[in-house]
């Protein structure tokens, strides 16, 4: 099922009144179905007209002196009977929901329900809503439950015996018509809750917003627990922070002793002061009772004072009524619902308040009246007055990467909102550029203003996420309308209206002059934004990846090797952001083989600007294809990729681009390793050069008749480094033809014209030819077939290839490459090379025959070398290279740690000395005799337990190179030193610091820490090993975590790259 993330933020309606028409906006009825409303039907709502179109009885009036536009508005006086007025009818013409709007203004209105507004239908009251209080000019709109048509009329009613004052302005009907779009089922909100426990509370905006603020805090650090009670002395903390208390004014005021509240009390502080600040009082009996909670009607009386209002609720009744009255009119009430005025606050009730609070308006008092304060501010809220906290609403326009209408973002660490520029001192504001957002800001008066909150979930933000599977077409239509056709969820298609003048964000950056094509990545996604409410989209933002399996990374040259020969990375951008699984990392965490999905921005800023880290593999045969585009691999189904095998290039404006060629495709039967991104996909494939096969260096040849049956005899270094003697089956495959074992003996393409094997007479007489070749041993050893690089007749392409005869082959250690003029080879990081005599094969000097890795090149160094089994990118399975000189064989060298040594018979019956320790990676064993070893070698009986040795082997672990290098046991540790030879480099020395990868060295002999050196052990192929000399027999597998200060470290490297690093605890 293809799916879509719909995100739709409640859609609320923000009017700007316009008497010519209203503008196309977005409304969501309900949950189902969003909705477009439609052009007014209602005559004369602005009440120009009123003395003929409206009806108007005693109580209604209109007002030429009090108007929200135009020149008149509808004055309502209540009075001593009920009374009620109608608009003109409106004639709705078909089945529709309707929207009633209109902006009020109202004075002194009581009691409660003094004034209702409402909508009827053919004499039925359809939509109504209450008002009293206090009010500026506010808009109110209603909407209907059902459908309706026939006869509609607005009303206004006031109350029998109700008081007060209000006027009405701009009145409209207007039905709701259904969208050409639907939300999708899978809504989600915009931004998770802070807490888990606010999702279904109703004041999980405010909650949040005071918590973020400071002027509340959680109770667990993932809880808030929103029915929890607040005491008295958490309400006087909190009433401090909302107080923008000073402690250091402390002394000024007046401290108010309880005799339940001592100087260690944890309120001690926040309860005299609050008292002293006129805000809170305790009991007559001298207590304060910090543990009681607070009641609603204490609450309010609290905030009414903070609002310098006091003197009017004190006017209206005093406590309680008076206040609960203010406290309604000032908006401290809206969202606080199901408690009694005396009842015990929750958390949630409470963050409602003083969120309520933040936005009241703040009074001073100029005069003492019959009314108390008067506010000369203009509305200026309680948090500009007393905080110097600004709270607005605005789109974030720019951020430190871009900016919505150009690629120039602002500072670092700074996000503009409408133009002007904040610090970002919040919740990840840079990551919400194009939203429409609640924002908090600390105002300064030096350009240094910082954004303390903001919130998403405003009613103007929806936002659509398109994948690239679900995207079909995006094009501008001849009515000059651009589209997005897409399939959502339910496999229906679907479009998307985009603004011609959108802004445009591909891969993080502006991008001026998008093509469509654009809009339809291979691998991304689409994001569609409307901040606006208008219904069409605003802002779209492009992720478009090329995908990458990394062959390499060089850390300190930065750079990124793609396996499928795609262009090389540069990562030279300081504000390059790289992911995994959510979290950023560094450079040096990208490993060998992992996934990478690169974003590169368009036009005159291409650069990187993120790449995202994969490691999901699976490994096996592709047992089924579906025809919908899904592979099976094991007991696991997973959707192919349209990038899968695509090729990429760099264009001419230096972006790099699919092109629509494939350099292989996907089959049923096709072995290796799947690499999946984070939706499921088989997103790139590393076959295996085949199951069940070994590559293998024949040697020699023998026939053996047992008195029945002749067979043959092959000598085989195996790509393990081990020579084998194997036995052929009855009917075996010679380059995928079945031959009798004449036909395989007399074979031309392995006979030579050269004879002579050395003293075993089993191979004494043949005629061979020494080759490369992959081989298959069956369930009873014996060899099932050989695949030499000759193509058979029934061969497929995957016949053993031999893509250069020998020759002398530069190794570049900074490309790791191998290269004679134009032909330039990769080496896999799992290839075979088997490393073989330049004379013919003897048994006496098998040693000179051995089987490595591609650790073996390093240099700039030249090799003598036949290239096999090379793919389109030249990367390369298998090599032959001849031995020609023993500095090879040193650079070649492997490290151990010996850990013990012993004596050992090898295959030919020869004593010899047997050294156990830590090397590649495992605890082994490898052996030696003197007159073996090379003329650099150390002798056998120099070598100790507690050495580090670096040794090179024949095909049976018999030494060739055996170099001591130090002792860890017995050596003092005051002689730390590096040594080079070729490109490798010898470090000991003690830790002075470590963090994370770094580790710092002091190479200073006495330990001053005067020769400090820095590494970075990144490579995460590298071997660690531990010894700890109060343990000096054994030797542990270890890795980074175990480095800690105060240990010594010797290190190994090649080109800067580290192989071993072995950790001494002393």
């Amino acid at each position: 099922m293809r799916r879509i993330i719909s995100i739709i933020a409640a859609l609320v309606i923000l009017l700007s009144v316009d008497l010519s028409g209203m503008s196309a906006n977005v409304f969501a009825a309900d949950s189902d179905q969003a909705y477009e409303i439609g052009g007014n039907i209602l005559n004369d709502g602005g009440f120009e007209l009123a003395n003929q179109m409206w009806t108007l009885t005693d109580g209604f009036s209109t007002d030429e002196s009090t108007v929200k536009s135009g020149f008149r508005s509808l004055k309502v006086t209540p009075g001593a009977t009920e009374n009620k007025v109608y608009s003109p009818a409106a004639t709705a013409t078909s089945e529709s929901y309707f929207r009633v709007g209109m902006w009020i203004k109202t004075l002194d209105l009581s009691p409660l329900g003094a004034l209702t507004v409402g909508l009827d239908a053919d004499g039925e009251t359809v939509a109504s809503k209450s008002i009293d209080g206090t009010l500026d000019w506010q808009y109110i709109e209603l909407t209907t439950e059902k459908t309706l048509s026939g006869t509609l009329r607005m009303f206004v009613e006031t109350k029998a015996g109700a008081s007060g004052t209000a006027w009405i302005d701009d009145v409209t009907i207007c039905p709701l018509k259904a969208m050409i779009y639907e939300p999708d089922k899978s809504e989600e909100e915009i931004e998770k809750s802070l807490f888990a426990d606010i999702g279904e509370s109703e004041n999980a905006e405010a909650i949040e917003t005071v918590y973020s603020l400071g002027f509340m805090e959680s109770e667990t650090p993932v809880s808030f627990v929103p029915q929890g009670r607040v005491t008295r002395g958490n309400f006087a903390e909190m009433i401090l922070k909302l107080a923008g208390f000073d402690l250091s004014t402390a002394d000024s005021l007046e401290k108010t002793r309880y005799s339940d509240v001592v100087r260690d009390s944890e309120f001690y502080d926040s309860v005299m002061y609050v008292s002293g600040l006129g805000y809170m009082q305790g009991n007559d009996d001298g207590t304060f009772r910090p543990l009681d909670n607070i009641t609603l009607n204490q609450a309010l009386k609290v905030f009414v004072k903070m609002l310098n209002r006091d003197a009017q609720a004190e006017n209206k009744g005093g406590y309680p009524t008076g206040y609960f009255y203010i406290a309604k009119t000032a908006g401290l009430l809206k969202g606080v619902s199901n408690i009694a005025n005396d009842e015990a606050v929750s958390r949630e009730t409470m963050a409602q308040l003083i969120y309520n609070l933040l936005e009241a308006d703040a009074y001073e008092q100029t005069a003492y009246t019959s009314e108390g304060y008067v506010d000369l501010r203009g509305y200026v809220t309680y948090s500009e007055l007393y905080l110097n906290i600004k709270i607005g609403t605005g789109v974030i326009d720019a951020n430190e990467y871009t900016g919505l209408y150009s690629v120039d973002g602002t500072a670092e660490g700074k996000v503009s909102i409408d133009g002007r520029e904040y610090y970002a001192n919040t919740n990840n504001a840079k990551d919400y550029l194009g939203y429409r957002v609640k924002y908090y800001a600390k105002i300064s008066n030096n350009d240094s203003d910082i954004l303390l909150y903001i919130s998403v979930k405003t009613e103007k933000n929806k936002k659509l996420v398109l994948d690239d599977e679900n995207i079909q077409n995006a094009e501008l239509s001849e009515d000059r309308t651009f589209t997005i056709t897409y399939i959502n969820e339910d496999d229906r298609t679907k479009k998307a209206r985009v603004e011609l003048n959108a802004s445009v964000i591909f891969n993080g950056v502006y991008c001026k002059a998008p093509a469509s094509v654009d809009f339809m990545p291979k691998a991304g996604s689409v994001t569609l934004l409307d901040s606006d409410g208008n219904g069409d989209y605003n802002t779209v933002f492009v992720k478009s990846a090329i995908a990458y399996r990394t062959s390499s990374v060089s850390v300190s040259r930065k750079f990124i090797t793609d396996a499928n020969g795609k262009p090389q990375l540069n990562l030279n951008d300081d504000k390059l952001i790289i992911k995994k699984e959510g979290k950023e990392i560094s450079l040096s965490h990208i490993l060998k083989d992992d996934m990478l999905y690169v974003y590169r921005s368009k036009g005159n800023r291409n650069v990187l600007t993120s790449i995202e880290v994969y490691n999901s593999k699976k490994s096996g045969y592709i047992s089924m294809a579906t025809g919908n585009g899904e592979a099976v691999i094991g007991s696991y189904r997973y959707r192919i990729s349209d990038i899968l095998f695509l090729k990429a290039k760099t264009n001419d404006n230096g972006e790099i681009v699919y092109e629509n060629e494939s350099y292989s495709q996907l089959k049923v039967g096709d072995s290796g390793t799947a690499y999946i991104d984070k939706k499921g996909r088989i997103v790139d494939f590393d076959f295996e050069t085949f199951k069940g096969e070994r590559y293998g260096y024949i040697v020699a040849k023998a026939e053996i008749f047992d008195g029945l049956e002749t067979s043959a005899i092959f000598r085989i270094l195996d790509e393990d480094g081990s020579f084998y003697d194997y036995e052929t089956a009855d009917k075996p495959e010679l380059d995928g033809q079945k031959v009798t074992t004449a036909d395989l003996l007399n074979s031309t393409f392995l006979i030579r014209t050269t004879s002579g094997f050395g003293t075993n007479p089993l191979f004494n007489e043949g005629e061979f030819k020494e080759q490369l070749v992959r081989y298959k041993i069956n369930s009873s050893g014996r060899i099932a077939s050989i695949d030499t690089t000759l193509r058979g007749i029934n061969e497929d392409d995957r016949t053993l290839k031999l893509a250069s005869i020998t020759k002398k082959r530069y190794y570049s250690s900074y490309s790791k490459t191998l290269s004679i003029t134009d032909e330039i080879y990769t080496p896999e990081a799992d290839v075979k090379v088997f490393s073989v005599s330049q004379g013919a094969y003897n048994m006496d000097k098998e040693s000179d025959y051995s089987v490595s890795g591609s650790n073996i090149f390093n240099g700039e160094h030249e090799y003598d070398l036949a290239i096999y089994d090379a793919d389109k990118f030249n990367r390369v399975k298998a090599m032959v290279m001849s031995k020609t000189s023993e500095e090879n064989m040193l650079v070649e060298a492997s490290l151990m740690l010996v850990t013990n040594i012993g004596t050992a018979i090898d295959e030919n019956g020869n004593e010899c000395v047997m050294f156990e320790g830590m090397t590649n990676g495992a605890l082994k064993q490898i052996y030696a005799r003197d007159e073996l070893l090379s003329s650099q070698s150390n002798r056998v009986e120099e070598i100790k337990k507690g050495d580090i040795i670096r040794w090179s082997a024949a095909g049976s672990n018999m030494l060739r190179v055996l170099n001591r290098v130090r002792n860890v046991r017995e050596d003092s540790f005051g002689r730390n030193y590096t040594l080079y030879y070729s490109n490798n480099l010898l470090v000991f020395g003690r830790v002075i610091d470590v963090d994370g990868a770094y580790v710092m060295l002091d190479l200073s002999a006495n330990g001053d820490g005067s020769i400090p050196l820095l590494f970075v052990c990144s490579n995460s192929s590298a071997y660690f090993y531990e010894y700890d000399r109060k343990r000096p027999d054994a030797a542990y597998m270890a890795d980074l975590t175990d480095i800690a200060k105060g240990d010594y470290l010797f290190l190994r490297t090649r080109n800067t790259n580290l192989l071993d690093a072995i950790i001494v605890k002393n």
